[in-house]
C-alpha cells in the first residue's frame, strides 16, 4: 500500500484476514483496506467493505440508513448528556475493550466516505461513538465525534449555546487524550461552525 502497489496490498490483506485468529487483527486489516478503498475506489465500496467488517463485532448497519435510527441515536445521546456535566464527560476514562476499540476504529474510517454518500450514515456512526464513549469510556477519536455532535445540535436543532459548549469540551477532550491525528479536524470544525 505504502509502495503504491495497491493490487498486491489488496491480495495480501485477503491472506492476512484469512490467517488472522482474532477479530481485532482482522479488523485492523479491514480498517487499512477501508482507507485504501476510500482513496482508490468509490466511497460506496469503502463503506460496504467497512460495514461488512463491522459484522465481525455484531454491528449491522445498512449503507442506506434513513433518519429514523439517527433520531433515535440522537435522543439517546441527549438523554445521556443530561446525566453528565461537560466536565464529567471530560473526566471519563479511556475505553479499554479491544474489540469495541477495533469496531470504533472501523467506524471512524467509514465515516469519511459516509459523509459524502449518506449523511445519515455519517451521523449514525458519529452518534454511536458519542453514545459508546459515554457508556464505556472515550475512544481515541471521541473529540471528533463530540465536535460532530456539536454541529448536529447547532444545525439540526438550532441550539447554538449547547453546540458551542460541546465544541469547547471536544477541544479540551482532545487535549486530554492527546490525539494529534484528529487535532486538526477538531480545531477546523470548531472554527468553521
Amino acid at each position: 500500500y505504502l509502495n503504491r502497489n495497491f493490487d498486491e496490498a489488496e491480495r495480501l490483506s485477503e491472506v492476512i484476514v484469512a490467517m488472522s485468529a482474532s477479530k481485532v487483527d482482522k479488523a485492523r486489516v479491514y480498517t487499512t483496506m477501508v482507507v485504501l478503498y476510500t482513496n482508490l475506489r468509490s466511497p460506496r465500496e469503502a463503506i460496504e467493505l467497512g460495514l461488512s467488517a463491522l459484522k465481525l463485532f455484531g454491528v449491522s448497519i445498512p449503507i442506506d440508513v434513513g433518519r429514523g435510527p439517527v433520531v433515535v441515536s440522537l435522543l439517546r445521546a441527549q438523554r445521556a448528556l443530561r446525566r453528565y456535566t461537560l466536565e464529567e464527560i471530560l473526566a471519563l476514562p479511556r475505553m479499554q475493550d479491544e474489540e469495541l476499540l477495533a469496531a470504533h476504529d472501523l467506524m471512524f474510517r467509514i465515516a469519511t466516505p459516509a459523509y459524502f454518500v449518506n449523511p445519515n450514515l455519517f451521523a449514525l456512526l458519529t452518534l454511536r461513538c458519542v453514545n459508546d464513549s459515554l457508556r464505556y469510556g472515550h475512544v481515541p477519536h471521541a473529540p471528533l465525534a463530540f465536535m460532530a455532535l456539536a454541529t448536529i445540535v447547532e444545525t439540526g436543532r438550532g441550539d447554538y449555546d449547547l453546540g458551542y459548549r460541546l465544541g469547547e469540551m471536544a477541544l479540551k477532550l482532545n487535549d486530554r487524550l492527546d490525539n494529534r491525528a484528529v487535532a486538526g479536524p477538531v480545531h477546523h470544525i470548531f472554527a468553521f461552525f
